[in-house]
């Protein structure tokens, strides 16, 4: 396959949906791929592409001045060069918003055309949507000609109101921008903010001596509702305190940016300065660390769990992000393979954000493919049994197949805290008789010691780290113990609930005892019909590990912790100031429950739009549950008392 085709391909597919709002690229993905093209082939037309220009129902206008770009800076070290090629300057360094470029022309202090940027040098003049956006004035004192050079920005609040709204969710705040100010029915348009940064006058750049003078007077007369924020600084060593400040704080920013800009101070250098390629010599653009790489993919792997599901990963040539070393990345399941057309040897980009698990965001050679067929293996790679393709999963059901029984100790393990041993040495125990996990007891392993350290790679550091490690955890929080067995349909949260419905282990026998109906019925009070028929089978099915891991006499189920005087939290809708998940683990930190269905139970269901129709506001309302938002929720949850 030609990877330069590819890339091309894929760069070209990803600017023409980048213009129109509908862009299924990451920064960081769209970031590698022009890496490569650069590496490639370095004088590339599309590396120095701006725009296109886009046949649409907006009428075609040509820009009074060209509207360019900004060269990027990458590492410290280029920023450093940009520097030196201005000795003795100030610099202003404003932050670089990622959404949709935006040129206001004003006749005789009149605005009469609102240009997109196209491709420089003509635009789609979009004036009527313009006039309903936030900070945009339709007339100004001023007997003058002008134009203002701004960006369409969606602040995070107002994305989510545009979604609680909108019966075609937008994926991200940028594409929100970019579909809503083309649309040509002008709808939603009053969320948008457009944020100026350069006017000229008369045709000409305003007599400005400085950027700073220039963004004060933008802000005075034009950014008044959300002012630009911007630094004066003198030194690298400023410039790149601005830079990781912003960095660290960029995701709790009221708005997204994807970086910062770095201008010379002085007017009259930067018109010295002039362009190349359409960007200005005397600016930068520095983004933040590229959470993205191209790989090749060498091999694909089907792995086995615990519940018998066979998991695909991809073996990927190593690569370096964020300071891990990746070389191996999930692939899902059957349908993302075949809806990505994944094959050894394919060009892949992986994306790693925060502490995420590394993941394939994009597959290079995509659009060079036809169907790729029937992929998957034919017979499990551990037990030699016929897979079974169930949707989108495929499935040993084999309940004896070995790589099941190790991942399910693994498992086990692992979730009581255990994380000392590895799936390796879980295997060479399985081999000398330890195929269950009730078989997990510091007398067995000290009665089997003499055998165990015949295995190579167990010695008696490995022996004693195990069996310290299994009295540390011999005495198990009821939650814990349910969540360890690994039960289908039974994550950390769902075994939470079981764990306040039974109140102990003793309780949940019992009604094991009562039979699979008995069961059933009582699941449902806490959980929907399908979850409790999952549940009640899984728990019938695991009846005899339960049971042997009790025999042991070794493991203590302790009755579970009681929350704060009961109160819970709901969440409904997108919040700004993190996810679902981060405010989980800050409400049950401080004691409280995290419900994920609203009930009568419920103390508080927590919705930015709290006068919203989603299916939990009705519920809410119907219940009488109190209906909060998020600030509100900030204040129950980090009171001291």
């Amino acid at each position: 396959m030609n990877c330069l085709n590819s890339i091309i391909s894929q760069i070209e597919n990803a600017n023409e949906k980048y213009l129109v709002g509908q862009s299924d690229i990451s920064d960081s993905a769209y970031d590698v791929l022009l890496d490569n093209l650069r590496e490639l082939k370095p004088n590339h037309e599309l590396l120095n592409w701006i725009g296109y220009r886009n046949k649409t129902s907006w009428d075609e206008v040509k820009h009074q001045h060209i509207v360019g770009s900004l060269s990027k800076a990458k590492t410290k070290e280029e920023l450093r060069k940009f520097l030196y090629k201005f000795p003795n300057c100030a610099f202003v360094v404003l932050e670089k918003y990622d959404g949709v470029s935006i040129s206001l022309v004003y006749r005789d202090g009149r605005l009469v055309h609102a240009i997109t940027r196209g491709d420089g040098q003509f635009g789609e003049d979009i004036y009527r949507n313009v006039v309903l956006m936030k900070n945009v004035k339709k007339k100004v004192n001023a007997n003058r000609d002008f134009t203002l050079r701004g960006e369409i920005i969606l602040f995070k609040e107002d994305f989510l109101k545009v979604n609680n709204l909108s019966n075609n969710k937008f994926s991200n705040e940028r594409n929100a921008a970019a579909g809503i100010a083309r649309n040509t029915d002008g709808k939603f348009c009053c969320f948008l903010t457009v944020i100026f940064y350069d006017i000229i006058v008369d045709g000409k750049i305003a007599k400005f001596l400085f950027e700073e003078s220039k963004l004060i007077f933008l802000n005075k007369f034009f950014n008044r509702e959300s002012p630009i924020f911007f630094e004066r600084c003198i030194s690298l060593h400023d410039i790149w305190q601005v830079y990781m400040m912003y960095s660290e704080k960029r995701n709790n920013m009221l708005y997204n940016i994807d970086g910062i800009v770095v201008k010379v101070d002085s007017v009259e250098i930067q018109q010295e300065s002039g362009y190349a390629d359409m960007r200005s010599r005397a600016a930068v653009a520095m983004k933040f660390p590229s959470q993205a790489k191209m790989s090749i993919i060498t091999d694909i792997i089907w792995e086995v769990s615990r519940t018998g599901r066979v998991n695909p990963k991809a073996e990927i040539k190593k690569i370096r992000i964020m300071g891990a070393d990746i070389q191996y990345v999930t692939l899902h399941n059957v349908e993302f393979i075949k809806k990505n057309r994944i094959e050894i040897g394919d060009s892949i980009i992986v994306e790693r954000a925060g502490d995420i698990i590394p993941k394939v965001v994009r597959n290079v050679n995509y659009l060079e493919k036809g169907d790729i067929g029937n992929f998957w293996p034919k017979y499990c790679q551990s037990c030699g049994q016929e897979l079974i393709l169930d949707g989108k999963f495929l499935y040993c059901k084999t309940v004896e197949c070995e790589d099941r029984v190790i991942s399910s100790i693994v498992c086990f393990l692992n979730r009581l805290g255990i994380d000392g041993i590895s799936s390796g040495t879980i295997g060479k125990l399985y081999m000398v008789g330890f195929t269950q996990i009730w078989q997990y007891h510091p007398a067995n392993i000290m009665a089997c010691k003499n055998e165990l350290l015949k295995l190579d790679g167990i010695g008696e550091v490995t022996i004693t780290s195990l069996i310290n490690e299994l009295e540390a955890k011999s005495s198990i929080e009821f939650q814990d113990f349910i969540w360890a067995i690994g039960l289908d349909s039974v994550g950390k949260r769902n075994s939470s609930k079981l764990a306040d419905h039974f109140k102990n282990i003793g309780n949940l026998i019992r009604k094991i005892e009562e039979g699979e109906d008995k069961l059933f019925i009582s699941l449902s009070k806490v959980f929907g019909p399908l979850i409790s028929y999952r549940i009640s089978k899984a728990i019938i099915s695991s009846m005899d590990l339960i049971e042997m891991v009790l025999a042991t006499n070794f493991f203590k189920i302790k009755e579970k912790k009681r929350v704060m005087g009961s109160i819970s939290f709901c969440i409904t809708g997108k919040l700004v100031n993190g996810t679902k998940g981060d405010y989980e683990k800050k409400i049950t930190s401080a004691g409280f429950a995290y419900e994920t269905i609203v009930n009568k139970s419920l103390t508080y269901l927590v919705a930015n739009d709290v006068n919203g129709n989603s299916t939990k506001l009705q519920r809410a309302r119907k219940f009488n549950v109190l209906i909060i938002d998020e600030s509100r929720l900030n204040e129950l949850i980090s009171k001291d008392d």
